[in-house]
C-alpha cells in the first residue's frame, strides 16, 4: 500500500511539475525529441549555443554572498528567475564543495520531487515529526545515516515551492 502511495506522489509531481507537453499538436509527438531531429533554422542546436543568463545586480549579490560563505534567503514575485537563479546556485555549490556535500531539501514530497531533492524531515532523520522535541531528538541520535550527512553537509538549500 505505501508503495502505491509514493507512486500516487511521484505520478502528482510529475503531472504538475513537467515541462513537456503532451498530445497531437506538441513537439513530443511530432518526433522533435526522437533521436536524429535536426534542428530548424534559429532554433539552438545545443546548449552552448543558447542565450547565457544576464543576472541582475540583485541576483548577482546573492551570488557573491553564497560565494563568500553566507546564508541567504531568495523571495520575490512570480517571474523574477529564482528558480533559475536557485539551480545555477545549487550548480555552484556543487562545484564549489562537491556534489556529495551539497542537499536540496524542500518541505513536501511533491516539491522535493521538482527539484531532485529530498524533505527536509528526510535529510534531518526526523521522518513523520509526530512526536514531542525529546523524542525526535533521541530519534535522529540514533540515525547513523542521518548524523553522517549533517556532519558531511557543507551547504543546505531549503526549496520552498
Amino acid at each position: 500500500m505505501l508503495g502505491m502511495k509514493f507512486f500516487g506522489y511521484v505520478l502528482s509531481a510529475h503531472r504538475n511539475f513537467s515541462t513537456k507537453i503532451t498530445g497531437k499538436n506538441s513537439k513530443w509527438a511530432q518526433g522533435k525529441y526522437k533521436s536524429g531531429y535536426k534542428a530548424r533554422e534559429g532554433e539552438a542546436k545545443n546548449a552552448k549555443t543558447r542565450e547565457r543568463v544576464q543576472w541582475t545586480d540583485q541576483q548577482k549579490q546573492v551570488m557573491s554572498a553564497i560565494s563568500e560563505g553566507k546564508s541567504v534567503f531568495i523571495t520575490g514575485s512570480a517571474g523574477t528567475g529564482k528558480t533559475v537563479l536557485v539551480k545555477h546556485i545549487i550548480k555552484q555549490l556543487k562545484k564549489c564543495h562537491g556534489p556529495s556535500k551539497v542537499f536540496v531539501t524542500a518541505p513536501t514530497v511533491v516539491a522535493a520531487c521538482a527539484i531532485s531533492g529530498q524533505t527536509l524531515h528526510s535529510f534531518a532523520g526526523i521522518g513523520c515529526a509526530m512526536a514531542d522535541r525529546d523524542t525526535l531528538l533521541h530519534r535522529i541520535s540514533k540515525n547513523d545515516k542521518a548524523y553522517r550527512r549533517w556532519r558531511k553537509a557543507k551547504a543546505l538549500v531549503l526549496d520552498e515551492k
